[in-house]
């Protein structure tokens, strides 16, 4: 008996122990500061190699028919000029000729200098680089003439291009648009505008260069 109550105390002496070694609610925490480098410049352009448009009726009689009056007949439209400065008769076997000048269409409207917007066609992700923008460009390329048969629509030496959804013409190729890198995970979308020669423009269908031929070229000039 006395050896077993002996034993009780020493027991005892080393539960308290161990809850003296490790005490209750005490835990280990280990904070963990990320750094990342990007040690180089990253710019990708995303573009269209194709584009297929459709020049309905609608659009253009929105160019051609300004002040017109849509006839019965689909697609033809009425279109009435005023009145013309008076002109002198001529007479010449036995027939009065009063000859004017052929009424026209809207008078700032040039056929042979036709602006096409193409909204949205280009896109840049880019980030770092020899400095914080970006330059893309446009310059004209190796074919400039949509055929269809005899008829063809040609796209001039006059190219535009901007952020946005719109772009202006302000003069020959080439023209550029410089922007801020909009990073990696942003995109900044952009337009180039045409102008197109439509007085061969002589039939419908569609007009078009050999599959593969180039008529504008996008180019990234500085990031």
């Amino acid at each position: 008996m006395t050896s077993k109550l002996r034993l009780v105390p020493r027991l005892a002496a080393l539960a308290l122990a161990s809850v003296a070694c490790f005490p209750s609610g005490v835990f280990a925490q280990a904070n963990v500061d990320v750094n990342i480098t990007i040690g180089n410049g990253i710019t990708i352009l995303y573009y269209y190699s194709t584009l297929n448009i459709t020049l309905n009726a609608s659009a253009l009689a929105g160019l051609l028919t300004s002040g017109c009056t849509a006839g019965t007949v689909a697609d033809t439209y009425y279109c009435d000029r005023g009145t013309p400065a008076g002109v002198t008769a001529t007479a010449a076997g036995g027939t009065f000729t009063a000859s004017f000048t052929g009424p026209t269409g809207p008078g700032t409207l040039n056929t042979a200098a036709i602006p096409l917007v193409l909204s949205n066609v280009w896109s840049v992700r880019a980030v770092g680089g020899a400095s914080a923008n970006t330059t893309v460009q446009i310059s004209r390329g190796a074919n400039n003439t949509l055929n269809n048969g005899a008829a063809s629509i040609g796209i001039n030496d006059n190219y535009g291009i901007a952020t946005g959804a719109t772009a202006t013409l302000s003069g020959a190729s080439p023209q550029s648009a410089t922007f801020a890198d909009p990073g990696l995970g942003a995109l900044t979308t952009g337009s180039v505008v045409l102008e197109l020669d439509l007085t061969n423009a002589t039939a419908t269908g569609a007009y078009s260069s050999t599959a593969g031929n180039v008529n504008y070229v996008l180019t990234i000039t500085a990031t």
